[in-house]
This record gives structure tokens, C-alpha cells and sequence, in this order.
């Protein structure tokens, strides 16, 4: 163990499998490990102490540890919004794929609805963290990730309490967050499931019709 807690998620975060990245160092203190294998259950206490190569008060560890979990905060409910979003887009191409060939009003309807909710979505996204696929300089201010971004780097020396202007981005982005969460259980709550109800009362299904195998 490095002595770091287990690093917050974030918007279009890849990991290998079994990975898993450090994240904020634990403050000094006493810890309880357990250790399971099989049904065995073995623990034990242990204690953290500060590196004696720095001279930081407890009240300045304190302080930048609960600043960093205030701003994990921010970016674990970015990676929550964007993820769904993500999962509810694949199925909305999901359900185009299959229906680009049907000819029928009914059709065309949910085509034009899902196509109206796609859009949306991506805007939403696309304030939540850049779209990947873009090349060249572009303007990131006022994307949330690359607000949250900001604050991380500015609350980033360990030896002093994070600075009134790191605190003052904090607020600003946490707003900014409010907003977009605001936005995203809008569209969740409403016109997402407007459309899963309209997709289901149509009948329509991913499914071929079933046909019994005879054996003649």
C-alpha cells in the first residue's frame, strides 16, 4: 500500500483491468487492515505517521485532505453523470441501428425522438468534459472537468492550507456543477424515460420473432 486512498473517478477514465491509481495520501493516524482469503478473515492495527522530512502542522494536512475530498466530490458526480449518459447513448444508437430500416410512422416518430433527446445528451456531455475526438486548441473554460482540473492544480502544495483563490474556483465550480446536475436530472427524470415508455408502448424490441423448431 502506498498510503494513498483510492483515486476518485473521472470522465472518460480507462484502466486496465486490476488497476487501480493512488489517489490522496491518508492522513497520519491509527488503521485497521483486514486481509480476507477464502473464508479466512485475518486483521491487524497499524500506524501512519507524518514523513519526519517535512515540518507541517496537523491542522494544514487536515485542511488540504478535506479540500481534496471536497473536490473528488466534484469529479466522482462528473464521471457518474457522464457514464449514464454514455450508457444511454449506446443504446439509443442501439436502437437506431435497428430501426433505420423500419417503414412506418410509428417508427419515424421514436427515430425523430431519440434523435432530439441525443442531441441533449451529447451538449450535456460535451459541458461536462471535451469531446475526445476533437483535434486542435480549443476553449475549455467553463467544461466542468477542466474547472475541477483548475482547483486540483491550484490546491496542489501539501504545505500550506489551500489558498483563498483555490477556495474561491471551488465555489465557482461547484456551481457550475449544481447547474449541470440540474440539467442531467432533468433529462433523467423526464425525457429519458419519456422515451423508454414510448419505445416499449410501440412494441418495438431488438428481438427477431421466435419460430419453433420441428423436427419432421
Amino acid at each position: 500500500w502506498d498510503l494513498r486512498r483510492k483515486a476518485f473517478d473521472r470522465p472518460r477514465a480507462r484502466h486496465r483491468d486490476g488497476e487501480e491509481r493512488g489517489g490522496s495520501r491518508v492522513l497520519p493516524g491509527h488503521y485497521l487492515v483486514k486481509i480476507k482469503a477464502g473464508d479466512q478473515t485475518m486483521t491487524g492495527a497499524f500506524d501512519v505517521k507524518q514523513d519526519p522530512r517535512f515540518n507541517t502542522s496537523d491542522d494544514v494536512l487536515k485542511a488540504n485532505y478535506d479540500f481534496d475530498m471536497k473536490v473528488g466530490e466534484l469529479s466522482e458526480n462528473a464521471a457518474k453523470m457522464f457514464n449514464q449518459i454514455e450508457a444511454t447513448l449506446s443504446e439509443i444508437k442501439t436502437f437506431n441501428e435497428f430501426a433505420a430500416n423500419i417503414d412506418s410512422t410509428k417508427a419515424k416518430d421514436l427515430k425523430k425522438q431519440s434523435n432530439e433527446l441525443k442531441k441533449k445528451l451529447v451538449s450535456l456531455m460535451n459541458k461536462i468534459t471535451p469531446d475526445s475526438s476533437l483535434t486542435g486548441y480549443h476553449d475549455n473554460s467553463g467544461i466542468l472537468t477542466s474547472e475541477i482540473g483548475g482547483v486540483s492544480w491550484m490546491s496542489s502544495n501539501p504545505m500550506e492550507k489551500p489558498m483563498q483563490n483555490a477556495q474561491v474556483k471551488y465555489e465557482k465550480t461547484k456551481k457550475l456543477e449544481e447547474t449541470l446536475i440540474k440539467e442531467y436530472n432533468s433529462l433523467y427524470e423526464k425525457e429519458v424515460p419519456d422515451f423508454q415508455k414510448a419505445v416499449q408502448s410501440s412494441g418495438f424490441t431488438i428481438f427477431g420473432n421466435y419460430k419453433k423448431v420441428e423436427l419432421k
